[in-house]
């Protein structure tokens, strides 16, 4: 072998080496010039949180829903999904099916943290992220397509699925619950005729066994509003309180409170 030339014992290539140059300077030499920057990726700090958020979407997909769904599933779009994809949130979505929301069903996952496959390279990430926002959208779409809208409505038992899945979460943790939130479930719990100032019997009797929800910030969108069956005034503004007054028992805090769904990020109780 020639004093001027080393064979690599990684690569087996044979490369020329300069007097007092070491063989591994000439490999990088080689590769830079041939347009590789062993630079390109994984310089930096991560694009993303060590611990990243969780976040778990409800629609309460009841017949009284029906009508106002639609802007319900814009909202998520427009807000929701967004605010998740830049906080590089776990998003996990829930929908009722026939029994009600008892047995809420998962519709759609996404995972919007990309630190194992973007390299720490903001344009590699932007389009992992823009094609896990399409898949989302579209896993929503479908599948409350898919579900028959209920007669039974108990989203205090959706509720509970939530916490289920929020307290395996380690990261900052938010629920978003979408629907009319008028429960007619479990026997006794029909919130459209009762008196909703009777704030502990009805929570005594909608949901006897309250879940944890602790440290989870909570946003109620649509609760008192259905465009499909009127609401009397009464009901709607007792609706509040007595949500308000469950979650708290949870140990959640309600960051938004709001009858109507395309609101603006951020908004604030």
């Amino acid at each position: 072998m020639s004093a001027k030339t080393a064979l690599d014992a990684r690569t087996g290539l044979r490369v020329r080496t300069a007097r007092g140059v070491p063989a591994v300077a000439g490999i990088v030499l080689i590769l830079l010039l041939s347009g590789c920057s062993l630079l390109t990726e994984f310089e930096g700090e991560p694009l993303c949180p060590r611990v990243v958020p969780q976040r778990v979407v409800e629609f309460l997909h009841t017949v009284s829903d029906e009508r106002q769904q639609e802007q319900d599933v814009a909202d998520f779009t427009t807000v929701v999904v967004p605010a998740a994809a830049q906080a590089c949130a776990h998003v996990v979505v829930l929908a009722t099916g026939a029994n009600g929301l008892t047995a809420a069903q998962v519709i759609a996952r996404a995972d919007f943290d990309t630190n194992a496959v973007d390299g720490r390279n903001t344009d590699k990430r932007s389009r992992l992220v823009a094609e896990r926002v399409t898949a989302l959208r579209a896993a929503v779409t479908s599948g409350l397509a898919a579900i028959p809208y209920a007669t039974a409505s108990d989203p205090f038992g959706g509720y509970i699925a939530a916490a289920e899945l929020l307290q395996q979460a380690h990261g900052a943790k938010v629920l978003t619950v979408y629907g009319d939130q008028l429960a007619n479930r479990p026997p006794g719990c029909l919130l459209s005729v009762r008196d909703l100032r009777r704030v502990q019997e009805l929570l005594g009797v909608c949901s006897p066994a309250v879940p944890s929800l602790a440290g989870v910030d909570v946003e109620v969108v649509g609760a008192g509003y259905s465009l499909g069956a009127p609401v009397s005034t009464a009901t709607a503004q007792g609706l509040e309180p007595l949500l308000r007054a469950y979650f708290a028992k949870a140990g959640a805090h309600v960051s938004l409170f709001t009858a109507l769904p395309a609101r603006p990020i951020g908004k604030d109780d």
